[in-house]
């Protein structure tokens, strides 16, 4: 409903984790995009004004150091395939303030709100 609205809408973690995690899990590219495809057919028609990508030099606590770097391997290249002209990288070792603060001057700076 906010979309509809003209509202600005963030989202985190939408069909580009399933498809980053599921390739460094070894699924196959058509399974994942089998699986996806319901969402990203809804967002193609969705004007998406920025992405942001937030990356830790130790993203998840969960995974091996190796792991973390395919991880974010697959989202750096996801990211420069998709969103290029329109991505925000965002390094996140310092506090949560920081990222927070740069997406809200990104916003006010794209949509002057």
């Amino acid at each position: 409903p906010d979309l509809g609205e003209g509202k600005i809408v963030l989202l985190d973690r939408f069909w580009w984790s399933t498809y980053v995690y599921g390739l460094a899990n070894g699924i196959p590219k058509e399974i994942l995009t089998n699986i996806i495809s319901i969402e990203m057919n809804y967002l193609k028609n969705v004007n998406i004004g920025r992405y942001f990508l937030i990356r830790r030099s130790q993203a998840e606590k969960d995974f091996s150091v190796e792991m973390c770097k395919v991880i974010q391997d697959a989202y750096s290249k996801l990211a420069l395939e998709i969103a290029a002209e329109k991505l925000t990288l965002i390094d996140n070792d310092t506090d949560i303030n920081d990222p927070v603060d740069t997406i809200y001057k990104v916003m006010r700076n794209t949509y002057g709100q």
